[in-house]
């Protein structure tokens, strides 16, 4: 038999006996015991042999910290009150509130597609058990499938979700804080879609004659830097022609006062003023005093590009470039007021940065611009000039 005295923290004297069959037992446990006071004080004598080892150990893995900190490290980033969410459950909560915000059904199929593939290596995890590391590792291992678009685009999806994740608080912090876009693949540059004045002239000229009702939508995108999809969704009341200003509201309701549409992608109301005067010419010759501006079909859209443009002369777009009337629009603003800051506002941009990365092209001179911006009905060219 072996009997040990400890001191417990209020300085209470404990006895603990244990039983051996040999004596040889009891006396190499002694012997430990010694060691052990004799190397960490009377104090470790009342830790038992397991929770012995496990300090031993942990010393073995950070021998250089302190294991207070360590439990402070570890209390901080999980919370007793954490809420125990796997990431399978999480991500059909998020997918749920964002189809009741009415997204599009692109970005809902995109969200969908990507957080369901992170669901096949993740969801029975914790959400706040997953570190930026093993995501990193996860989205970078999509670069072996994917290319360096579609992996960024997985990227802002998991962004989303796991910023969501912490404000409902499963999890501390989103791991996705801990990735810098340096550890994403590169994506390499495309050239930005920019037509030309010849190109552009030829074009209205051709949808003035053959299809005037299609007018209004193309020159709200050439002059004003309205994406497609927002133009698609206004209405003529929002077009002041008097005072020449354009009022988009974030969101709209139907005529049933029903329900809610997006009308700006950002959501956010805005005012368009001081825009080029070639545009109010052309949504005075096509204009209406109310109701929906009139958009093409997708296959119209197609069938105009595609073949109706190609039929002419000046042939003014072999090719026709993503997002090419926003990038024109960008493009000769710049070259024409060299305020990018400016521009930025126009076409409701957050920063000069972003307008440069997604939007202008190569910028043209001055002359070129003015040229750009003097395009209008026939009848009206010498107004502009």
């Amino acid at each position: 038999m072996l009997t040990v005295y400890t001191t417990d923290g209020d300085g209470k004297t404990k006895r603990k006996r244990t039983f051996y069959r040999e004596k040889e037992d009891a006396e190499r446990e002694w012997k430990a015991h010694v060691r052990r006071v004799e190397r960490h004080g009377k104090q470790s004598a009342a830790y038992d042999a397991i929770a012995h080892r496990e300090y031993e150990e942990a010393k073995r893995i950070v021998p250089e910290v302190d294991l207070r900190e360590v439990a402070r490290f570890y209390r901080s980033h999980h919370p007793e009150d954490a809420i125990n969410t796997a990431v399978a459950e999480a991500i059909a909560l998020f997918q749920a509130q964002k189809e009741s915000q009415n997204l599009s059904d692109s970005h809902s199929r995109r969200l969908k597609t990507h957080l369901d593939r992170f669901a096949l290596t993740f969801g029975d995890r914790l959400v706040r058990e997953v570190t930026g590391n093993e995501t990193l590792e996860w989205v970078r291992d999509l670069g072996k499938e994917l290319d360096p678009r579609t992996v960024w685009n997985h990227y802002d999806s998991l962004c989303n979700f796991f910023n969501w994740s912490a404000r409902r608080g499963y999890t501390k912090n989103a791991s996705t804080d801990d990735i810098h876009e340096s550890d994403l693949p590169v994506i390499p540059k495309k050239p930005k879609g920019v037509l030309t004045v010849e190109q552009v002239r030829a074009m209205l000229a051709w949808l003035d004659a053959n299809r005037p009702r299609f007018v209004a939508w193309h020159a709200l995108q050439l002059f004003a830097g309205i994406r497609n999809a927002e133009v698609a969704r206004m209405q003529w009341e929002w077009i002041d022609l008097k005072r020449q200003v354009i009022t988009l509201p974030g969101w709209t309701l139907d005529r049933d006062g029903g329900e809610v549409t997006r009308v700006v992608k950002t959501g956010d109301d805005w005012v368009l003023h001081d825009l080029p005067e070639n545009l109010w010419l052309w949504l005075e010759k096509h204009g209406e005093e109310k109701g929906p501006i009139r958009a093409p079909s997708g296959d119209a859209v197609k069938r105009m590009r595609g073949r109706r443009f190609r039929e002419l002369p000046e042939h003014p777009i072999p090719s026709w470039p993503q997002n090419a009337m926003r990038h024109t629009f960008c493009t000769m603003m710049i070259s024409l007021h060299d305020d990018a800051a400016k521009v930025a506002n126009w076409s409701r941009h957050t920063n000069p940065k972003q307008l440069y990365k997604s939007y202008v092209g190569k910028l043209v001179s001055k002359e070129e611009a003015k040229e750009f911006f003097a395009i209008a009905p026939h009848s009206t060219q010498s107004r502009t000039a």
